[in-house]
Order: structure tokens, then sequence, then C-alpha cells
């Protein structure tokens, strides 16, 4: 019993650190990836600006409809706006999924510490906390107003804007996350991104636009 009870101890510890590379690694893809198709030259940006909580802008009534559709398969059309980057799978009707959109949904305003380090894309980053960002932008929803975007820029010393994470719900084959990224008054979007597991790596399988400007 005892050997049994030490053995379950040490596979947590490492089990979560495992979780905890994988989700750097996805931050990481999503941000090089963001950079590839923008085509922006990355030698050109002194840093990448990372919240390190989902903000109240963010998290909103779309988003968890969204997801419960997701769960409860209502709306059938949900499926045509998925963009899957290779081969279609039906990932709605798919158990191992909906258990996983089920975990997504509890864990998508939990906060976890992040710290810039473990990035691991090719543009250094920079945490700043969802209060100051909230206070820049003003209490009200998606406010882009010039004035805050300037006070912003001049703050962080950067025209990239800034990106937000959700935390990353696994299950054995497939992950989910949710990804903000606001880059100026007219340009910003929040997506979830789908992993599929593949010969030990997490590959983006698909994704779905909550929201664009």
């Amino acid at each position: 019993m005892m050997k049994r009870l030490l053995l379950f101890l040490l596979i947590i510890p490492l089990t979560s650190s495992s979780q905890t590379i994988s989700y750097y690694n996805i931050y990481s893809n999503l941000i090089d990836k963001n950079f590839l198709e923008w085509k922006i030259n990355t030698d050109s940006v002194t840093s990448v600006i990372v919240v390190n909580a989902l903000t109240k802008f963010t998290i909103n009534s779309e988003l968890t409809e969204i997801i419960d559709d997701m769960i409860n398969n209502n709306d059938k059309s949900i499926y045509n706006f998925i963009r899957f980057y290779d081969k279609p799978i039906d990932i709605l009707n798919n158990n191992e999924f909906k258990i996983l959109l089920n975990d997504f949904k509890t864990k998508l305003t939990k906060k976890t510490e992040l710290s810039a380090d473990s990035f691991k894309c090719k543009v250094p980053v920079r945490i700043v906390k969802k209060e100051r960002i909230e206070r820049i932008f003003g209490k009200k929803i998606f406010n882009n107003s010039d004035r805050a975007w300037k006070k912003f820029n001049k703050e962080y010393l950067t025209n990239q804007g800034y990106y937000e994470f959700s935390n990353v719900a696994y299950s054995e084959n497939f992950a989910i996350v949710y990804v903000v990224h606001r880059a100026n008054p007219l340009n910003g979007k929040g997506e979830l991104e789908f992993f599929k597991k593949e010969n030990g790596n997490w590959n983006r399988m698909a994704n779905y636009g909550i929201w664009f400007n």
C-alpha cells in the first residue's frame, strides 16, 4: 500500500510538469504561427506582450454559449465554421472530445501564473498583469479607442498589441485553448484552437473563430 502511494505521489508532479511544458509549447507555437501568417519579420520585433490571465473583455456569454452548443451539439451549423488545417474530423460527435470540452469550460477562467522564460517562441515574451490591461482600456468591452491604444503602445513600446491565453485542457488525443490577439483598434480576434496529439507532438488540428474586428 505504501509503495503504491509513493508511486502515485511521484507520478503526479511528472504529469503536471509535462503538461506545463506542453502548454508553453502550444502558446509559443500560436505566437510564431501568427507572425508567420501576418508575414511579420520577427527581427524587427523586440518583445511580445502576453497577459497573465484572460481579461474581462475576453470572457463573454457568446464564448460560453458556443462551447455549450458544441458540447450538446445544439447547432449543427457550427461544424461548418470549424476550419481544419488538414483532414476534417467529426470532433463534435467524438465522446473524448465532448468530455474535453466540458473540462475546458471549467478551466477557462482559472488563472495560471505564467513565466516569460518558459515561452519558446522566436521573440522574447513580457508578461503583463490583466488588471493593468483593464485599466488602460477602461471598463467598456472591446474599448478600441485610439487614445487607449496610444497609451498601451507608449507604455510597452510595441506595435504588435497583446495576447491572452486560457488554460489548456488536455485529453489523451486532443487539446483545446482559447487565444486572443489584439493588435490595434481595427485588428483583433478571439479563437478556439484545437490540437491533436500525433507521434508525441501536439499539432494544430483546427480552429473556430469566436469574434474578430
